[in-house]
């Protein structure tokens, strides 16, 4: 149900200044990348408040049937008092129906400004009739790029072809990490010293010791001294010279 133009004009804020508007156009472009990552099956409709009847300012989907420059309905500024009441973040999902009678599973996110009032709202909704494996087909890789997770004790993924992504909590898990795939890249054939300097010229390769404590990182996963490591160092910096 849409809402009267008396509603309308009750919600109506002043003209919003330009602190107000760069926020809800970060919410407008990060909507792009939300709709491109979840698929056909959800949509985002960004609302703006300023002026309640031509309250939709970005559509993402084609579920609710809404469209730029529409108002706000009756349901979403339920939400709205729900949210200005509770001072929450977001409603509790709910349910509606598409106009074509889908059941969609939604929830409404509230946009607030600086001063913590509500400038905008941001409503997602999940188609529950599509089947199950045609929302999943949705969400498998077509012509995008394919990324590997390693496992977590650092083995290689059995995805040929596939480049792995890393997810660490900090700069000191991260060099962790690096230094140690680098190492076992490293033909484990080679003799010792041999294979040791392989991997440090590697990780010269990849800029690993512009970080704080990368010698000694490396030093200690290579187990060798970290005088050794700077030697090595030595060296492949010589040859790079020289190149």
């Amino acid at each position: 149900m849409k809402m009267t133009s008396h509603q309308a004009d009750d919600l109506a804020q002043a003209p919003y200044g330009a602190a107000d508007w760069a926020l809800l156009n970060h919410y407008r472009a990060m909507l792009d990348g939300l709709s491109t990552l979840f698929g056909q099956h959800v949509e985002f409709v960004l609302h703006s408040l300023e002026d309640p009847a031509h309250s939709v300012i970005k559509v993402c989907g084609a579920l609710s049937g809404r469209q730029e420059g529409t108002g706000l309905s009756e349901l979403a500024r339920r939400m709205l008092d729900k949210l200005e009441r509770s001072g929450a973040r977001h409603t509790k999902v709910y349910y509606t129906k598409s106009p074509d009678g889908a059941q969609m599973r939604s929830i409404t996110i509230a946009i607030r400004n600086e001063e913590r009032r509500i400038i905008g709202l941001l409503c997602i909704h999940m188609n529950l009739n599509v089947p199950l494996l045609d929302f999943i087909q949705g969400l498998l890789p077509g012509d995008e790029p394919v990324y590997a997770v390693p496992a977590t004790d650092g083995a290689e993924t059995a995805d040929a072809g596939f480049t792995p992504e890393m997810f660490v909590q900090g700069v000191d898990e991260l060099l962790d990490k690096v230094v140690a795939s680098t190492i076992a890249e490293v033909d484990a054939g080679q003799p010792g010293g041999q294979r040791n300097r392989l991997a440090v010229q590697a990780l010269y390769a990849r800029e690993v010791f512009g970080i704080k404590d990368a010698v000694r990182v490396v030093a200690e996963q290579l187990g060798v001294s970290v005088h050794t490591v700077y030697h090595y160092l030595r060296q492949v910096r010589a040859a790079e010279g020289a190149a």
